[in-house]
């Protein structure tokens, strides 16, 4: 098979008049029913404004090819968030925290889909450890699960026996659980150590496709950042 080569002399735009603007509004109530509880409660409005793009494939030439696509919803979204605080004392607390968000298709993606494109929605609900061993060393544990719903992905398919195409879909929907262990110790006052390990399993929740691996979401992640201070103006910073 061979790629459409009108794929690559195109442009891309809004229609005449048009743009794409984003609005929101964030609220947020923090309640202290005690002095070893906290709650928070926080919540966000966003609008995305209607707007038509155009696509023409070979512009100018006998060849040129036109397609529109359109974003005509522009209702306001609500995300919720929650967090329940607990100061078990002054070198030890949890957090139960749960929160919403949303990302929505970018200009190029909605220029590639066929349909309108739905936002892709997060789900997060987190529990969180924090210790102060010492003056000098401090952990963090931390359960989380995620639930990923209407990612956007390119799906490639034949056009004919010769050409194939793609375009942008919402596809995907995923659920991840894990467990990030975070350490800092400060051996010396003018040097942290930071380190970090997660260790997660995502799965595919479309039917039939249970069994396969997700991409880009590897099962173990580390990290490690040495900071190590000169001056109040001059840091030095190893990561990997």
């Amino acid at each position: 098979a061979t790629e459409n080569p009108l794929f690559f002399n195109a442009t891309r735009q809004f229609d005449s008049g048009d743009k794409k603007t984003v609005q929101a509004l964030y609220s947020q109530v923090e309640y202290d029913p005690s002095e070893q509880v906290k709650v928070v409660l926080g919540a966000r409005w966003e609008q995305e404004s209607t707007y038509k793009l155009v696509h023409r494939y070979a512009p100018h030439t006998d060849n040129e090819t036109i397609n529109t696509r359109s974003h005509n919803d522009d209702s306001w979204e609500f995300t919720p968030r929650i967090a329940l605080i607990y100061f078990i004392n002054t070198e030890h607390t949890l957090k139960l925290l749960y929160g919403e968000a949303l990302t929505r298709p970018g200009l190029f993606q909605r220029v590639d889909s066929l349909t309108e494109l739905d936002n892709e929605e997060i789900k997060t609900t987190e529990l969180i450890y924090l210790g102060s061993l010492s003056e000098t060393f401090s952990i963090s544990a931390s359960f989380f699960h995620n639930e990923l719903e209407n990612l956007s992905t390119r799906v490639t398919f034949l056009i004919d026996a010769t050409t194939r195409g793609s375009r942008v879909d919402n596809i995907g929907s995923y659920d991840t659980d894990g467990l990030e262990l975070g350490a800092t110790w400060l051996p010396i006052e003018t040097l942290r150590i930071d380190v970090n390990l997660t260790q997660q399993n995502s799965e595919d929740q479309r039917p039939g496709f249970e069994q396969l691996e997700p991409a880009y979401s590897p099962k173990t992640l580390a990290n490690f950042n040495f900071l190590y201070t000169f001056s109040p103006q001059i840091d030095l910073s190893l990561l990997g």
